[in-house]
């Protein structure tokens, strides 16, 4: 009686990362299903952006199957990922710097609205201006927050 060799059923594994990571430890714990699931590994591994784990998928199947076609690194997939990770990256980065820059501004402005009001020698309010509203809760300064503030900022 002849026995039939088993294959790797991925349909009930995960997906992305997760999928990944439990591909890569059937290749590394069954001998039998080894070169299957590094195949899939790789395949997986260059569905995402992440060039280390591609590199370590291929050389792992390397190891099992050095022929595999898949056991060749793709420099062109490479090159491609590497300049669309690095120009995500400088925009986000470009993004978040303008965030950090408008959060800076925003929250000047709403110390000089906060304290537009008061003169920092006496703690009697100067007349209203129309243009800054005392309604709104945010803006409105208690006499213990006035005090401490001017009692940081002359020492």
């Amino acid at each position: 009686m002849r026995r039939e060799q088993p294959h790797a059923d991925t349909s009930h594994l995960s997906s992305g990362r997760t999928r990944y990571a439990r591909l890569r430890l059937i290749s590394c714990c069954s001998t039998v299903l080894a070169h299957e699931a590094s195949r899939l590994a790789v395949l997986e591994a260059k569905k995402g952006r992440d060039i280390g784990r591609y590199q370590q998928a291929v050389q792992r199947l390397q190891t099992i199957a050095p022929d595999d076609l898949e056991a060749r690194l793709d420099e062109e997939w490479i090159d491609h990922t590497t300049k669309a990770v690095t120009s995500a990256t400088e925009r986000m980065e470009l993004e978040l710097k303008g965030y950090k820059n408008n959060l800076i501004k925003e929250s000047i402005r709403v110390c000089l609205i906060s304290f537009h009001c008061f003169t920092p020698s006496s703690l009697t309010p100067r007349p209203h201006s129309p243009s800054v509203p005392l309604t709104d809760p945010l803006l409105r300064l208690t006499d213990q927050t006035l005090t401490m503030c001017l009692l940081i900022e002359c020492q």
